[in-house]
């Protein structure tokens, strides 16, 4: 679905940048990096934050640069005493003694993965148990020993006088010996979901799933502060001096100066919409948030991302533009480069699911395909999003896009139907007739052929740009088919990690043998008649093949990752890994990259519609012998324009296209083409 437009500057910074010497061979584009920091904290002068998935970095020059100190994928907490580092995980417990450079298992009298500390207090750490009865653990030797105390399942805590104050989801807890019992006070209680709690001047805040609330009678009432906050799913309130922090799921960092009456938005440089905790060291802020760590040296005037050292993020899809690589993770959102991956920008606004596993483009939009909540376009090259869900119910929801080399036309597939739209996706039309698959999930182009790949019915070709399909695939060994591609003339198809290929149009299909050693494909790519893929195995990595499948070479020096998508610009291959993108120049692979010529017509020319007279359809064909701008129109006989039947930019082909009559009257009507300079007339007649 990866769609590329040529973009000579970026390519030539690309090619300047990060080269580690003459060997040929696959390059780190260093990044992006970072991931989704869930909590970050201070020991001394150092700075320690937990990264999803990866585990504990450490920072000892005030975020200018990490290093791991644990690599452990079952993080969930972290707290810092006066001596020492804790660590909950899902296995069990650790603590570290010298900042990290060792770690100790600590055997607990029950799991308890869940640490928080009361701010400003680093002499006592509690642990929640998740043995089904949310006993809580307190320890007051920095995690080396521990007691089990009153039941109550509290995730965060705060003090006011002498008496502790704490939250878990619903239900609001008062410790008034200290923290040794904890009493649920339901009272006044709002019936919301509650993340966090602080205490300022003996108010009470809360961070919840409906925003801020504030009780000034320990707990007994509670009414919203709200008044300025852009989202009101809250994931952290903050006490920092006599001000408040308010961290959002989507729309950054807030603060407040008069007791949370009014918040202000502090997020400008902040490129992550989710904000989860806040520390001060050395008079620095620093926020650990979906794309790692962002620091700021004037009170939250202006972020820097500070991130250098952590890890290169699961990049899922990567994309071209005219102006940036963009590149799609597996849970941390959008990111893009204009400078050859020496910068990478999140560009996350207005998306609502992080895990961006598809991304696409025509000269004017771009598409990106999540994992739980559709497609999301943007018409800024990234700057904002919003969800492909407007007009028309059928038009909902879309899962996955798919852009026509070198034009404008953009096919959909979503819950309610595939679709097309011939400008760019301004104008949708369904354009599943005669599809049986429960859902699209790959489209290959071949000239004026459209093929669609379904997930339980096999391969479907369209010659009308979709108007009407046939399926083509009864002898596919395997009716699901996740990636489908043409290789000169013939078709090739994914399914089930194994390679078939059709020499007849889709008609008929024999396997392709793997190469040597490789159990299974991850993903492929067809460009100008070679083909890469990508293997798990004894012997995984990247091949390529020149005759479409009949042999394969090893081409994958330098490459330490699996492939999970492959997109081609210019002279550049990049590979989309769990670590990062990387890139190697096609020409240190394939000695000749030159444009495939078959089905391509010598000259421009309009036929006469089919049937004529009709009703109440008819198909008009005309093909061109070089990519154009093309437009086809139906008019009456005053000239009025009644139907456009495609509008945008197509590759040289023969194509054919459906008109319906249905709405309009008997009569007489003119279609007129117009393609690379080209224009041609004929007439139809409508008789119902």
């Amino acid at each position: 679905m990866f769609r590329a437009l040529k973009l000579p500057l970026l390519i030539a910074l690309i090619l300047g940048a990060g080269i580690h010497g003459a060997r040929a061979q696959w390059v780190s584009m260093n990044g992006p990096c970072g991931g989704l920091a869930s909590k970050i904290v201070v020991k001394d002068t150092n700075l320690f934050v937990i990264l999803r998935l990866a585990g504990v970095f450490e920072s000892t020059n005030g975020g200018e640069s990490w290093t791991e100190v644990l690599a452990n994928s079952h993080v969930i907490s972290l707290a810092a005493s006066r001596n020492n580092i804790i660590v909950g995980t899902s296995l069990g417990l650790l603590v570290s003694t010298d900042d990290g450079a060792s770690w100790l298992s600590q055997s607990l009298p029950e799991s308890a993965p869940y640490l928080f500390q009361i701010p400003s207090e680093d002499t006592v750490v509690y642990a929640m148990t998740d043995n089904g009865t949310s006993d809580l653990l307190c320890s007051h030797d920095g995690g080396i020993s521990w007691e089990t105390i009153s039941g109550a399942p509290v995730l965060a805590a705060t003090r006011s006088g002498s008496t502790l104050y704490g939250v878990d989801g619903v239900e609001f807890f008062v410790s008034s010996d200290n923290g040794l019992t904890w009493k649920s006070s339901r009272g006044g209680w709002p019936e919301v979901n509650a993340s966090d709690i602080a205490t300022l001047d003996h108010d009470l805040f809360v961070s919840t799933t409906a925003g801020i609330f504030v009780s000034s009678d320990s707990g007994a009432s509670w009414t919203p502060r709200n008044q300025g906050l852009k989202d009101l799913w809250v994931d952290m309130v903050k006490v920092i001096g006599d001000t408040l922090y308010a961290g959002t799921d989507y729309v950054g960092l807030f603060r407040s100066t008069d007791h949370g009456n009014s918040w202000s938005s502090i997020s400008n440089g902040i490129t992550s919409g989710m904000v989860s905790d806040i520390v001060v060291s050395k008079n620095i802020s620093f926020i650990a948030c979906g794309q790692g760590v962002f620091r700021s040296d004037n009170q939250g005037l202006f972020w820097q991302l500070a991130s250098n050292g952590m890890p290169s993020l699961y990049v899922r899809t990567v994309c071209v533009t005219s102006s940036a690589l963009f590149v799609g993770t597996y849970d941390e959102g959008l990111y893009s480069t204009t400078n050859g991956g020496e910068d990478w920008l999140a560009a996350v606004n207005g998306l609502t699911d992080f895990g961006v596993f598809g991304l696409a483009a025509t000269s004017t939009r771009m598409f990106a395909d999540t994992r739980d909540s559709g497609s999301f376009v943007s018409t800024d090259n990234g700057g904002s999003w919003t969800a492909v869900n407007s007009g028309p119910p059928a038009f909902a929801s879309f899962r996955s896009t798919f852009v026509m080399p070198g034009t404008n036309i953009v096919f959909a597939s979503g819950d309610r139907g595939f679709f097309v739209s011939a400008d760019g996706g301004s104008g949708w039309r369904q354009a599943d007739s005669g599809l049986t698959g429960r859902y699209i999930s790959a489209v290959a182009f071949s000239g004026p052929w459209v093929y669609a790949a379904t997930e339980d019915s096999g391969v479907f070709a369209s010659r009308d740009t979709g108007m009407s399909w046939n399926r083509v695939s009864d002898s596919l060994p395997l009716n699901s088919v996740s990636i489908l591609a043409g290789c000169k003339g013939s078709l090739v198809a994914l399914s089930k990690g194994n390679l078939v290929r059709s020499d007849d149009s889709g008609k008929t299909w024999v396997p392709i043998t793997l190469p040597s050693n490789a159990s299974s494909i991850v993903t492929l790519l067809a460009h100008r008649g070679n083909l890469f893929v990508s293997t798990v195995g004894p012997n995984q990595g990247v091949y390529l093949s020149t005759d479409c499948g009949d042999s394969w070479e090893k081409v994958d020096e330098g490459l330490t990752q699996i492939v999970l998508q492959f997109a081609v610009e210019g002279n550049n291959i990049f590979a989309a890994t769990g670590a990062g993108v990387w890139r190697r120049p096609l020409s240190e692979m394939i000695t000749s990259v030159s444009p495939p010529t078959e089905n391509i017509p010598s000259r421009f020319s309009l036929l006469q519609n089919y049937p004529n007279p009709f009703n109440p359809k008819t198909v008009v064909s005309g093909q061109w012998s070089v990519t154009s701008v093309v437009k086809l129109a139906v008019y009456d006989i005053l000239g009025r324009e009644v139907a456009v039947l495609a509008n945008g930019k197509f590759p040289a082909g023969k194509y054919s296209f459906t008109f319906d009559g249905s709405n309009v009257s008997s009569g007489v009507y003119f279609y007129r083409l117009t393609a690379g300079g080209n224009t041609a007339i004929r007439k139809m007649t409508l008789i119902k």
